[in-house]
């Protein structure tokens, strides 16, 4: 190997160890409330979604389908005030037994983005 490209390899080498892993990582789910994959009793009036790492609400949405595919969200998706991690969707009407899905975009300050979808079942128990 020359001189040069052994020493190029290195500094990268070297660069790419000292950079934060965050700096390199997409953002990812980290957990939800209703919780991903769950079943509840009690139809939710909001749906909060926390994420591996800060997300700007500016350029990061949520959503809530139903079984049909029909949004029933308020369309409001804001920043948790607690926690720069966490995005936050009202649910406007009360929902019905049935499953729904959370349609997640997210952009980090950095702009790095991700996204993704789960689901939670609704099933009131009278």
């Amino acid at each position: 190997m020359k001189p040069a490209t052994l020493i190029l390899t290195s500094l990268l080498t070297g660069i790419l160890a000292v950079l934060p892993r965050a700096a390199l990582a997409k953002p990812s789910l980290d957990h939800a409330e209703p919780k991903v994959g769950s079943e509840v009793e009690v139809p939710p009036t909001v749906v909060k979604v926390w994420f591996s790492e800060e997300v700007d609400f500016n350029f990061s949405s949520l959503e809530v389908d139903d079984g049909q595919g029909n949004k029933v969200d308020n369309q409001d998706t804001h920043q948790d005030p607690d926690d720069k991690k966490g995005l936050i969707i009202s649910i406007p009407t009360r929902l019905y037994d049935g499953q729904y899905t959370v349609i997640w975009n997210v952009t980090t300050p950095s702009g790095q983005q991700n996204g993704g979808k789960f689901n939670f079942t609704i099933n009131i128990k009278d």
